[in-house]
């Protein structure tokens, strides 16, 4: 029977993450730069990572969605979708590219 991988080798580098990043924003900033840095010297190597669109609506509360994809090492890609409301001062639309590191799944059903 093999060993088991090393919880290391299942995770992403920063590296990996600023090209993902890259592919969906364009080009880096030194500000996104230095949130990634900071996630990595806080949590560690995440194990995937999500990126998408998010959209939402809002008159003094309101509801924001999205889709993307979830990529981890162990099973490539899966769509997801999430939803959720919105509460504040708030009136109008908007929508955004956005990225999410995900820690500590070996599964995609873990995200749920």
């Amino acid at each position: 029977m093999p060993p088991p991988p090393d919880p290391g080798a299942l995770g992403y580098s920063p590296d990996e993450i600023n090209a993902a990043g890259r592919g969906v924003f364009g080009s880096i900033s030194a500000g996104l730069a230095s949130v990634i840095d900071h996630a990595f010297q806080k949590f560690g190597r995440p194990t995937g990572y999500i990126i998408g669109d998010e959209g939402g609506g809002a008159f003094f509360a309101g509801l924001r969605y999205g889709q993307g994809r979830l990529v981890t090492k162990t099973q490539g890609e899966r769509r997801v979708n999430w939803q959720g409301p919105s509460a504040g001062f708030d009136f109008g639309v908007a929508g955004s590219q956005v990225m999410f590191l995900v820690y500590s799944i070996e599964d995609h059903d873990q995200l749920y």
